[in-house]
């Protein structure tokens, strides 16, 4: 599984506490003392809930209690990185744009708001990054921790 694609899992839960609620078909779940891992299901994970995707699409969500007192599990949406990205340009109008360096990617992030465009730029030294998929999770978490 191609875990770079995905936002993390400490983005995914920003995201969710930011409004985002894409139809994802990964999720993050994390047991109480566990790594995070990444799933495939047709069903996703809200907060401690399970919801089964085919009841949310007909409008009904059956939900199932993942949350006895002895079990506790966390679990988010994991949208793509391209997916967190477009939900921060039609949402909150923040473009990230990653370009490179010299021999690096570097981040920028463009405000859209009021038609008119105005640039904030990360601060050059926390924005060098060795990959594309690096220097985008970074500007996703940027934008959500500081910008939204």
């Amino acid at each position: 599984m191609v875990y770079e694609d995905y936002v993390s899992f400490e983005t995914a839960k920003l995201l969710k506490e930011k409004g985002f609620d894409g139809n994802c078909y990964k999720v993050w779940a994390k047991e109480s003392n566990s790594e995070p891992k990444l799933y495939t299901s047709h069903s996703f994970v809200e907060g401690n809930i399970t919801v089964n995707r085919e009841s949310v699409e007909d409008g009904e969500r059956f939900i199932n209690d993942l949350n006895p007192s002895e079990y506790k599990i966390e679990g988010y949406l994991a949208p793509t990185i391209q997916m967190a990205m477009k939900w921060l340009r039609e949402v909150h109008k923040l473009y990230c744009d990653i370009r490179v360096g010299d021999g690096d990617f570097v981040i920028d992030i463009i405000s859209l708001k009021d038609g008119e465009f105005g640039c904030e730029v990360v601060e050059p030294e926390s924005c060098v990054y060795s990959t594309y998929e690096q220097a985008c999770e970074a500007a996703i978490k940027y934008c959500l921790e500081n910008l939204i």
